[in-house]
């Protein structure tokens, strides 16, 4: 059952969880298993770590099977039911939160990669450790104002990517009176 609100319609992800997106979702993690058994029995991680390196074979052993064994598969029912939403509704622009995590950047790449508009939003305070901006996959980031641009630019993010539209949940900082929020209101036609 779905909420509208004038040309808004919100649902919820699991009212798309249909027989044909849970057997998806089982045969590639099913593809998944097989693989990594495939991967431990050819013994190709030991091939692939250079001998320099092959003192942290343990730690790289380690790091293959929580990617195999819990990344990957936990990732798969998120990706799968992103994209029979995507492909269900076809929307024209998608607008996502948090590009860290990784449930709603399985949206902006899908996005990418199906030729849907997709802008993300700054969810957090963004720095120099904010990394994850170096793989910003939407066509568009709206952060919070010029140090955010700038914390957002040194992460190699194109300048014409990214918009300042300032923050909604910080406006109760302000203390306009009602004069001026009515002159800002006719300054931008709403």
């Amino acid at each position: 059952k779905s909420i509208s609100s004038g040309r808004c319609k919100y649902q919820t992800v699991w009212q798309h969880w249909t027989r044909e997106v849970g057997r998806e979702v089982s045969d590639l993690q099913n593809s998944i298993r097989q693989n990594d058994v495939k991967l431990q029995l050819l013994n190709a991680l030991s091939d692939i770590i250079p001998d320099m390196y092959r003192h942290l074979f343990p730690n790289f052993k380690n790091l293959f099977n929580w990617f195999f064994k819990f990344s990957l598969p936990h990732i798969v029912p998120q990706v799968v039911l992103a994209r029979h939403i995507l492909k269900k509704h076809l929307p024209a622009l998608v607008i996502s939160p948090d590009t860290a995590d990784s449930r709603t950047r399985a949206y902006t790449v899908l996005c990418q990669r199906m030729g849907i508009p997709c802008m993300d939003i700054q969810f957090g305070l963004a720095g120099d450790e904010a990394i994850e901006w170096r793989f910003l996959a939407a066509d568009r980031v709206a952060v919070w104002g010029e140090t955010s641009k700038e914390a957002i630019l040194k992460q190699k993010v194109p300048i014409e990517r990214i918009a300042i539209t300032w923050s909604p949940r910080h406006d109760c900082l302000a203390n306009l009176s009602l004069s001026e929020v009515q002159k800002k209101r006719a300054m931008l036609g709403v």
